[in-house]
């Protein structure tokens, strides 16, 4: 049942994704104006972060997390807030701060979340490790 939502859930992200990229422009300038056109290939790659976020968030809290594995998915958000923390000081140091470089610090971030959770629920479903871990201690 969780496969059959995933990838409902997943093909309506991508038609979403779709309508962002052919319609982004025309609602910036519809809400924004003209003067933020820039802001399109910053959309763009947010569109390329709700690509990827859509899956992580499902193989997080409700795979991993319903099977017990609370563990593996606390352990994947903290990793992302040091990576993220460490990117931005990286930025920050480089004097490299601007919308889209954070964009993409974001993005990096986001993937490093889905190949950690990924991984985690490849190991589950190639070793059929299906039931309910009450202990947390478990699942890492």
């Amino acid at each position: 049942f969780f496969f059959k939502v995933f990838k409902c859930l997943s093909l309506l992200a991508i038609s979403g994704i779709f309508f962002g990229y052919i319609l982004g422009e025309f609602f910036i300038d519809l809400l924004f104006g003209k003067a933020f056109y820039g802001a399109y290939s910053i959309l763009l790659v947010f569109l390329l972060v709700f690509a990827i976020t859509t899956p992580s968030v499902l193989l997080g809290y409700p795979f991993l997390g319903a099977l017990g594995h609370m563990n593996a998915v606390n352990k994947s958000v903290v990793f992302a807030g040091i990576v993220q923390i460490g990117l931005l000081v990286i930025l920050t140091y480089t004097a490299s701060i601007s919308a889209i470089y954070v964009v993409f610090s974001v993005l990096i971030v986001e993937l490093t979340v889905l190949i950690f959770r990924a991984v985690y629920a490849r190991k589950i479903y190639i070793n059929k490790d299906y039931s309910v871990h009450t202990n947390s201690s478990k699942s890492a």
